[in-house]
């Protein structure tokens, strides 16, 4: 069976949510977002031991290269082995676009069960 798993609430502790609107934010609090951020990335608490031998990994965090090492940093700290790609969301981090990159990558990897 394919299976692949969420990041950040699933595999990994999620991140809490800024008391401010990216939209909202100068660039220096995006600036401080980003790092801790990238900080909270490379020491999140793993959440699950999936069952499965070999798994995706699937998350709405962004697709820039620091984020992608530092994920992929991660799951391969905690999960050695195991994960047979990570894909990470291109474009804006809005709800709907999120949810739409999720629902395409299961489909595109034939993922029969996603958590």
């Amino acid at each position: 069976m394919i299976v692949s798993y969420d990041v950040d609430g699933v595999l990994a502790e999620k991140p809490p949510l800024s008391s401010k609107k990216w939209g909202k934010m100068n660039g220096q609090e995006r600036n401080e977002r980003k790092q801790f951020l990238n900080d909270w990335y490379r020491n999140a608490a793993p959440l699950i031991q999936p069952k499965e031998e070999k798994f995706y990994a699937i998350s709405a965090r962004k697709a820039e290269p620091s984020i992608y090492n530092i994920t992929l940093k991660w799951l391969e700290t905690h999960y050695p082995g195991r994960v047979l790609g990570l894909y990470l969301l291109i474009g804006s981090r809005t709800v709907e676009n999120a949810a739409k990159f999720k629902a395409e990558t299961i489909i595109s990897l034939n993922i029969e069960k996603h958590y």
